[in-house]
């Protein structure tokens, strides 16, 4: 590999790159950080660096990889919240309001049992569903079978429709009843 090499691998990777530790860690800045890791890591050892597989795969793994190591070296998972916060929002419908606080609840449920998953799990599951990759993708990035992202997807699943299975009757009542 050589630098204009690295150069173009930078530019054309760093974002989606950035965007999948996002959805392994769930903290943009330390997504960030990651994906510069291991461009710092590549660039270092650059004349050592051979890729044998695709350029995508091998940084695509080594992301996925880096990430899933910091947070078992950390053992902390920082959620992230889809919802804008709702002091940054001017507030002229008081239902509004109490529609986004809602949403925002739920959110920050879902992910909260998504974090309860093991590390690998919520990372083919984050794959799967929040970065919306096939299979087979994410099978050929963190160097599994397919069988077994079908697993931890179903097991992904299943865990969620158990822990969230009250929250979903709660929103089935409200909505029935024709609460806003």
């Amino acid at each position: 590999m050589d630098k204009s090499n690295f150069e173009r691998l930078f530019r054309e990777y760093f974002t989606p790159l950035t965007n999948i530790a996002n959805a392994v860690v769930r903290d943009k800045d330390t997504a960030c950080d990651i994906v510069q890791h291991v461009f710092i890591k590549l660039w270092n050892n650059i004349e050592k660096v051979e890729i044998t597989s695709s350029e995508k795969s091998y940084l695509h793994r080594a992301v996925v990889n880096t990430a899933i190591n910091y947070i078992e070296k950390n053992k902390r998972i920082v959620l992230r919240d889809n919802f804008s916060d709702l002091e940054n929002k001017i507030a002229i419908d008081p239902d509004e309001n109490e529609r986004e606080s809602r949403r925002s609840a739920i959110n920050s449920k879902v992910y909260e049992v998504i974090d309860e998953l093991p590390e690998k799990c919520r990372a083919v599951f984050s794959l799967s569903r929040i970065e919306g990759m096939k299979n087979a993708e994410i099978a050929d990035h963190l160097g599994v079978s397919i069988k077994t992202v079908e697993k931890h997807i179903g097991k992904a699943l299943k865990h969620l429709r158990f822990r969230l299975k009250d929250t979903i009757n709660a929103l089935l009542i409200i909505w029935l009843l024709g609460f806003k």
